[in-house]
C-alpha cells in the first residue's frame, strides 16, 4: 500500500493541527451567514447528514443543466464502517446523477473493489473501449472502435425506446400538433428496427 508519511510524520502533522486549532481556535458562522442558512431551512437546527442526502443532492445535481460533472459535497454521517461508507458514497451518487462524478476514498483499499463492483458504468468503463488483450481481440474479430460504435448504434436503434410520455399525453400532443413521426416509429415492437 502506497504511504508517503511515516507514522511519527503523520503523528507531527496531527499535533501541529491540533496546535493552531489551540492558538487560532475555531470560530462558528457569523449571523449573517448563519441566519439566511436558517431562515431557508423549516428546522431551526443541523442534523447530521446521510447518505439519502447525498442521493438527493446527486439527483438535484443531475436535473441541472449547467453543471456538467457531480463531486461529493457532504460526507454521510449515518455510516461509520469506512468501507460501507466508500462503497454507499460512491452507489449513491452513481445512482443519483449521471454526470461524471468524484469523490474522495476513505481508504485506498477499498478502490478496487468499489470499482470492480459498484462503480462499473458507463460513465467509468464505456463499452466500446477494449479491455481484451491483442490475442483475445483477434478471436473476437478484430473490430477497431468504429465497428464496435457501428455495433452498438444498431443495438441502442433497436431497442432503446423511452416511455417518458403516457399514450394519453401522446395522443393529446398529437391532435394538437402535427407531428409527422409515425405512431409505429415510437412502438419497440412496431419500429423498422424491432427485430
Amino acid at each position: 500500500m502506497y504511504q508517503p508519511l511515516s507514522e511519527t510524520d503523520v503523528h507531527k502533522i496531527h499535533a501541529a493541527a491540533l496546535e493552531v486549532l489551540a492558538r487560532v481556535g475555531f470560530k462558528p458562522p457569523t449571523e449573517t451567514v448563519r441566519n439566511p442558512v436558517l431562515s431557508a431551512s423549516p428546522s431551526t437546527e443541523f442534523r447530521p447528514l446521510t447518505i439519502a442526502d447525498l442521493y438527493d443532492l446527486a439527483r438535484l445535481c443531475d436535473t441541472l443543466p449547467n453543471i456538467q460533472w457531480f463531486a461529493r459535497p457532504v460526507v454521510a454521517t449515518d455510516i461509520e464502517d469506512w468501507r460501507e461508507l466508500d462503497l454507499n458514497t460512491v452507489y449513491a451518487i452513481a445512482k443519483g446523477t449521471r454526470k461524471h462524478l468524484g469523490t474522495s476514498i476513505v481508504l485506498g483499499k477499498h478502490l478496487s473493489e468499489i470499482i470492480a463492483e459498484v462503480a462499473r458504468t458507463e460513465n467509468l468503463y464505456p463499452e466500446l473501449a477494449d479491455r481484451d488483450s491483442p490475442d483475445r481481440w483477434k478471436d473476437k474479430g478484430s473490430m477497431d472502435i468504429r465497428d464496435r460504435a457501428a455495433r452498438r448504434v444498431q443495438d441502442i436503434i433497436r431497442t432503446h425506446h423511452p416511455d417518458n410520455r403516457t399514450p394519453e399525453a401522446d395522443a393529446t400532443v398529437r391532435a394538437r400538433f402535427p407531428i409527422r413521426l409515425p405512431c409505429s416509429e415510437t412502438d419497440r415492437l412496431t419500429s423498422r428496427w424491432s427485430t
